[in-house]
């Protein structure tokens, strides 16, 4: 059994607090979608592609319930372009936190919500994903970019990359809704071990994000992996993270 241990950026935004444990999407998809008494054709929790597939593949949730946006502008081509992103919830201070505005002309975005996961493993690859099995306004307004890091190369909170879809104007966040899936790459049973943010590994996590600033050039993952392991930040981390652990609540564990 692999151990995945996880918590939020809570220095960045201390809402974090509240978020809820990854849900497992293939025992999620089971008990909502097929009835109990449903005939074997319909059973597709029995076809070995479709649990290949969804092992290990986990839903989020967002900790706060939030609404964006996206004002649209008539441009010179005679498209309806995104020129504006408001919300009507909580304040400024919020909102800049939460979205950040990487191109208004490309219609590119990027959700802030800094969960993050990390392994003793040596490697372990997870999968930032669409919520493709979902039916919500996230799913159904934007296409999120996708991703790929090992967590047990290296700690980083995530963020959510998206364009608007097309005539789409508005996302409604809902702490009852799956925002984005994660997807760890191996057939091993997983538990997920939350634990809190400290100011000693917010220190490291900033020191590894500014590993990105300021450069002219792109860097392959392995060039951050090679720094995060140079200063030792692995043993340093899981020191702090094994030590403000968080009680256990619930079983969390992958079927």
């Amino acid at each position: 059994m692999i151990t995945i241990y996880w918590g939020v950026n809570t220095s960045y935004l201390p809402e974090g607090i509240r978020a809820e444990a990854p849900i497992a999407i293939l025992q999620k998809l089971i008990r909502e979608r097929i009835p109990k008494d449903s005939p074997s054709p319909m059973s597709y929790d029995k076809c070995p592609s479709i649990i290949n597939e969804l092992t290990n593949l986990y839903g989020l949730k967002p900790f706060c319930d939030y609404t964006l946006k996206f004002g649209r502008a008539l441009n010179y081509t005679g498209d309806h372009e995104i020129n504006d992103v408001t919300s009507p919830d909580y304040n400024q201070t919020f909102f800049e936190q939460i979205i950040k505005i990487r191109s208004l002309k490309r219609n590119l975005f990027e959700l802030m919500l800094n969960f993050v996961f990390f392994t003793e493993n040596p490697s372990l690859e997870m999968s930032l994903l669409p919520a493709y099995l979902e039916d919500n306004s996230v799913s159904n307004s934007t296409i999120i970019i996708p991703g790929k890091i090992d967590i047990g190369k290296y700690f980083r909170s995530l963020s959510v990359a998206f364009h608007m879809k097309q005539k789409c104007n508005e996302i409604i966040l809902s702490r009852k809704e799956i925002f984005q899936y994660v997807k760890f790459h191996t057939k091993e049973k997983l538990q997920f071990k939350q634990f809190l943010w400290t100011p000693e590994i917010d220190q490291m996590n900033s020191l590894m994000m500014s590993a990105k600033n300021n450069k002219y050039d792109l860097m392959k993952l392995d060039y951050y992996y090679n720094i995060f392991k140079r200063f030792n930040f692995k043993k340093k981390i899981l020191k702090s993270i094994k030590e403000n652990l968080c009680k256990e609540v619930g079983e969390n564990e992958s079927k």
